[in-house]
């Protein structure tokens, strides 16, 4: 960088915002070393090459960022234990804020719609969680961008969450879904209420999320 005043305002603007360069996120942090020395070597002559592309291509950072949307469809493929609406929100919040989430089954897929507060991390959470396992060798989330732009939840309960409405009644567990744009984004099939009904095996006590998660 030209300076450490540039340095310390690039690193801080990316402790917020996580980049996102061919759906791998990027990292900013300093470096212990104060430069970098350069020798005559072709491997720096194109290194160096490559900065200066870089630099005069003038790329919007910010573009690399965008997600077409803050909330995402996922599907748990290989259901052989139920998996819970909270174990959902423990396991997505770690990449933001996680503001609403829904659980229903589809065509008998166990499937969420969950909203966060932050585009950015809707991203994160789908280029990280994205065929990775909820439990040792099933349990497959398989997630992807919804249609949809917000999530209409009226009732906080094992189906369907709002956190930011605590105040929410607990209603008769029907996740709501009155919207037409709703209706669209789902598609064709029929939607249930129950959220485990592809489960085979009862929870059993010791069997452990994978490692990492928390």
């Amino acid at each position: 960088m030209n300076s450490e005043e540039a340095a310390q305002n690039m690193v801080g603007y990316y402790s917020t915002v996580m980049p996102i360069i061919r759906q791998q996120p990027v990292f900013v942090q300093f470096s212990n070393h104060k430069e970098l020395k350069t020798d005559n070597s072709p491997n720096q002559e194109r290194a160096q090459a490559a900065l200066r592309a870089l630099s005069s291509s003038h790329v919007d950072t910010a573009a690399l960022v965008v997600a077409p949307s803050s909330v995402l469809r996922v599907v748990v493929e290989n259901l052989l234990y139920p998996v819970s609406l909270d174990a959902l929100c423990q396991i997505f919040s770690k990449f933001g804020t996680v503001l609403r989430i829904i659980v229903f089954t589809k065509n008998n897929q166990f499937q969420a719609l969950l909203q966060y507060a932050e585009g950015a991390s809707a991203q994160a959470a789908k280029v990280s969680l994205d065929g990775q396992n909820i439990y040792n060798g099933c349990c497959t989330l398989r997630i992807s961008f919804s249609k949809l732009t917000t999530l209409n939840v009226k009732y906080n309960n094992d189906k369907s969450r709002d956190f930011t409405r605590p105040d929410l009644p607990s209603g008769d567990g029907q996740p709501t879904m009155e919207h037409q744009a709703m209706a669209t984004a789902f598609g064709p099939g029929i939607i249930s209420a129950s959220p485990y009904t592809g489960a085979t095996h009862a929870f059993p006590p010791a069997f452990a999320l994978q490692p990492g998660w928390f």
